[in-house]
């Protein structure tokens, strides 16, 4: 109990005791915010889901639940790319021989690559 209690002291974690003597952990948005502002905490987060193609998965990003399952209303809105800002549900007109028009809607990454799976609209005159 005094670890737990000089633990939640240094990184922020308050200590509840809840019924029954469970251990209860929560987190206020105010430390939440000050942690994902933190440098050195802020490069180890991972903020897109991977697919790791079934080979060495250690992390939750990397679960299908990240890549397939998780709601639309949690997805990454937006990757910069060369100081461009890509948005999901966004037209962007890919070079190429027909200059097709595509919409991005999800953005993941494999092998450190960021990727997107996109939908073509069938422009009808």
């Amino acid at each position: 109990m005094r670890k737990v209690t000089e633990l939640s002291k240094v990184v922020y974690y308050p200590y509840i005791n809840h019924l029954k003597n469970n251990r209860c952990f929560h987190l206020s948005l105010k430390h939440l915010s000050q942690e994902l502002s933190n440098p050195l905490v802020h490069m180890h987060l991972n903020f897109y889901p991977e697919d790791p193609q079934g080979f060495y998965i250690f992390a939750s990003y990397q679960s299908a639940k990240w890549l397939q399952l998780l709601p639309c209303n949690f997805w990454v809105q937006m990757v910069s790319f060369c100081a461009k800002h890509f948005y999901i549900f966004e037209p962007v007109v890919v070079l190429g021989p027909n200059m097709p028009i595509m919409i991005p809607v999800f953005f993941f990454t494999k092998n450190n690559i960021i990727y997107s799976k996109c939908v073509t609209p069938q422009i009808v005159n």
